[in-house]
């Protein structure tokens, strides 16, 4: 009976547990997705797909966005002690200069024969603060700063790549070291110190004793890079490239020289030199004649940090990650090939290609292994259109855009067809226009220092500025409401003009608030300010501007003229707000989006917040979503359904620095902060999953605007989880369309249509270029031509002949489902296609 009884004991235990285990398990089961099927479509039909994860249940929801920075191309990461600055690539590893500043520096060496899976196999510490490495002869060549010391030279030997072997050094009378260059047994260093600054030349025929053989001073602080080209250096200078003859080492010269703002980073190849130049993008030179070279074109790109070419193709490197890819097969006529958004990392120093593989040396994050393989540009907006200026805010009305463009004032941008925007209208504006809101056919311009620009943009046009009020301040943001503007005005607070008149406007109430203004938003005769307090402190011998960042204010504005201060609550740097439904939206620099419940406007409350990767500087509101953009990370989507538990179902990366967005007709127009103004496609969430199991979801994906890789996400209240380039969407491209599928038909694949057309019949040959062959045969399994279709019976008709030789003839076409097979002639937009 006690037998019994203990065993009757146990299995009620064994059933507990089991029971706590599964129900557990299944309740809290990770809400992840794993993979999709089928993973490819065509981007004018609808696909059905099965997502396979877990912790799917009748909560789940799923959204679908493109997948901008193509983010799948990375394929590999390795962390490494220090913070990595160079990189190159010998004999199937990669050799990592890494910096450190408190203990030791080194170099790395990172086995890289299977890319997917780097590995470190050696390093060896180094004095100083390594920043450059290059290698010859066996030997890495290390130029190694110092901030208490000399810097130097070191050579490494590098024969046995597990245990490299420091064999010599130099000492360099400067501190601080750029990079090193080899040629013809000759190490040249750039050294960009205030102590010393120039280019060191140093004799390595005999490596383990380096001596410095000659040397030429510039300006202090000035040199960036320098690399060698038929036993010239060419050196960058802040302001440009100089041509170095070294003939007589110990006296070195300058031949040739051009002017390039910016100049930061050079490589050389077939006598062009590649100069990245800031914000300035890439500059090709031609250098073919050293004593005077010629700048021959230039690619804009933004805040381009490093440069290497390889294959005929340049490849650019951003500070945050961001890689270019061009053609410079015509170097008078550059193209962009390419991109790559690296979201992984916060600062990329160094790059170099070999195998089809980019290797980045990512500063804090190490190795960053990228495949560049297959450098199709992958969409990145709907349409765009370059503004003079910098593009720092935008609002959208009667089919057009009206950007604050800084130093290029007010722009007006035909967005009517949004793959084509043009500018219309511009007018400048005395001051930096900052901010811009539209009402009753004027615009209202936050002009920086020069306070509020009225201007009538009854004809979009020509717009013409009606009247300008000054301020003491700066003037911030501006927010129209019942015949009065609201502006934020830094440390003036708020300002309120009545503009009943707009020839005639007049400041008719004002309130100081505590810290700089710098965000307004007015609401049921309340204003919303974002302040951000500003104190200063004594640090050591230097005066350092520190800010204690602190307000959200509600400002009664029932008598304008006398505005007062009723709620205020704590919050983090704020920059933006924007009101919807009761609730106000701020965005932040530390804490990202800030969601404050406002129905109590004497005492706001935090009740929602959703971080952004970096700061946030501009938000507006539509359908039950927040739209975020996100300092030099593009725009960010937010689910605000539930506010007290926002999710983030989409971003959109952008390359520049989002100030701004506006949202309307199902798209984002982003200000971009570099002098573009971005029209995007918005995620979309599908609007019916059925949930097969715990693991299984179906559901159908609507055919997107573009072709591309999308992303997958999969959410809920309190999680989320992405699926990277999970479906792919290809072009629609007629099937005349193969070599290359340009979208236009060349003479010869009309030629071989009508070669197809003149045999009477056709079938399917895989092996063919384009995939059939003339003549009757069994083998019609694959799609039929698309040149027939009426009917669609394996034969081109007369009238199928003449409808490719109109394509044909419109030097272009696009797919368009309307027609009967399904094109028009005519191009459209490159992201359209």
């Amino acid at each position: 009976m006690k037998a019994a009884r203990k065993l009757y004991n146990v299995s009620c235990i064994v059933s507990v547990l089991f029971y706590t285990f599964f129900t557990t398990s299944a309740g809290f089961a990770e809400l992840k997705t794993d993979s999709v099927y089928p993973a490819s479509g065509e981007m004018d039909r609808d696909l059905e797909v099965t997502l396979t994860g877990s912790g799917f249940d009748e909560n789940t929801r799923v959204s679908m966005y493109i997948d901008a920075e193509n983010r799948k191309a990375i394929i590999a990461a390795i962390n490494t002690q220090s913070s990595a600055y160079g990189v190159a690539i010998s004999d199937g590893k990669a050799f990592l200069a890494c910096a450190s500043y408190d203990e030791w520096s080194s170099l790395q060496i990172i086995d890289i024969s299977d890319p997917a899976d780097p590995r470190i196999i050696g390093s060896v510490r180094t004095s100083g603060s390594a920043r450059s490495v290059t290698i010859s002869g066996g030997k890495a060549f290390l130029a190694c700063g110092s901030y208490d010391e000399w810097s130097s030279l070191q050579v490494i030997d590098i024969s046995d790549p597990t245990a490299p072997q420091i064999i010599g050094s130099v000492e360099i009378p400067a501190r601080y070291v750029k990079n090193v260059a080899i040629s013809e047994g000759k190490a040249f260093l750039t050294c960009g110190g205030y102590e010393w600054s120039g280019l060191q030349i140093i004799d390595i025929s005999d490596p383990a004793v380096p001596q410095i053989i000659g040397l030429m001073e510039a300006p202090a602080g000035y040199v960036k890079s320098v690399a060698i080209s038929d036993g010239k250096p060419f050196l960058l200078v802040a302001d440009g490239l100089q041509v170095i003859d070294i003939s007589e080492p110990a006296d070195p010269q300058i031949i040739g020289s051009v002017r390039i703002a910016g100049a930061k980073a050079i490589t050389i190849s077939d006598e062009m030199a590649f100069v990245t130049a800031g914000n300035d993008g890439l500059q090709i030179i031609d250098i073919s004649e050293p004593a005077v070279p010629q700048i021959v074109s230039s690619v804009r790109t933004p805040y381009v940090e490093s440069v290497t070419v390889a294959d005929g193709k340049v490849f650019v490197v951003g500070g945050r990650g961001e890689v270019r890819i061009i053609d410079i097969s015509e170097p008078a006529a550059p193209q962009i090939v390419g991109l790559i958004d690296n979201t992984l990392v916060y600062w990329v120093r160094d790059i170099t290609v070999s195998d089809g593989k980019a290797f980045l040396a990512a500063g804090n994050d190490g190795l960053i292994v990228v495949d560049i393989s297959e450098p199709a540009t992958k969409p990145r907006s709907i349409g765009s259109v370059e503004i003079p200026g910098s593009a720092r805010s935008v609002t959208i009305s009667g089919g057009k855009a009206f950007l604050a463009a800084g130093s290029g004032g007010l722009q007006v941008v035909d967005v009517s067809e949004p793959a084509v925007p043009q500018i219309i209208g511009s007018i400048d504006t005395s001051g930096c226009a900052e901010n811009v809101t539209v009402s009753d056919g004027k615009a209202f311009v936050a002009g920086d220092v020069s306070g509020l620009q009225i201007i009538d943009i009854s004809d979009s046009a020509n717009p013409w500025i009606v009247s300008s009020v000054d301020t003491s301040d700066s003037v911030e943001d501006v927010a129209v409401s019942d015949g009065k503007a609201f502006l934020a005005a830094g440390y003036e607070g708020l300002q309120i003009i009545d503009i009943s008149e707009p020839s005639v406007p007049q400041i008719i109430g004002s309130l100081g608030t505590q810290g700089y203004v710098e965000g307004i938003a007015v609401s049921d005769e309340k204003s919303f300010l974002a302040c951000a307090e500003c104190d200063w402190c004594s640090i050591g011998d230097g005066w350092w501007g520190l800010y204690d960042c602190s307000k959200f204010q509600t400002i009664d504005i029932t008598d304008p003229t006398a505005p007062q201060i009723i709620g205020s609550i704590d919050v983090g740097c704020s920059t933006h707000v924007t009101i919807s439904d009761g609730k106000a939206f701020v965005t932040t620099e530390d804490d990202g989006l800030l969601i404050i419940d406002i129905s109590e406007p004497a005492d706001p409350q935090i009740i929602g917040s959703a971080d952004t990767p970096r700061n946030a500087h501009g938000v507006t509101v539509s359908d039950g979503k927040a739209f975020v953009a996100t300092e030099y990370d593009g725009l960010h989507i937010i689910d605000i359904s539930n506010p007290a538990n926002p999710q983030t179902i989409g971003p959109f990366k952008t390359p520049g620095d989002p100030k701004d967005v506006a949202v309307t007709g199902g798209k984002a127009f982003v200000a971009d902060g570099l002098g573009r103004l971005l029209i995007l496609p918005l995620p979309v969430e599908i609007e019916t999953v059925t949930v097969s199991s715990e693991t299984s979801l179906t559901l159908t994906l609507p055919a997107p605007a573009m072709a591309g890789y999308y992303n997958l996400r999969v959410f809920n209240e309190t999680e989320n989880h992405e699926l990277i380039s999970a479906v792919t969407f290809d072009p629609v491209c007629h099937s005349a369309d193969y070599n290359p599928a340009d979208y236009k038909i060349s003479l010869s694949e009309l030629l071989r249509v009508i070669q197809l057309y003149n045999n009477s019949s056709y079938h399917c040959a895989p092996d063919r270029e384009d995939g059939y062959a003339s003549g009757d045969s069994e083998h019609k399994t694959c799609v039929p031509h698309d040149s027939d279709y009426n009917p669609q019976d394996w034969r081109i008709s007369l009238s199928e002949i003449l409808r490719v030789i109109q394509l044909y003839k419109n030097d272009g076409y696009h797919a368009d489902e309307n027609t009967e097979d399904g094109f028009v002639p005519g191009q459209i937009s490159e992201n359209n296609k």
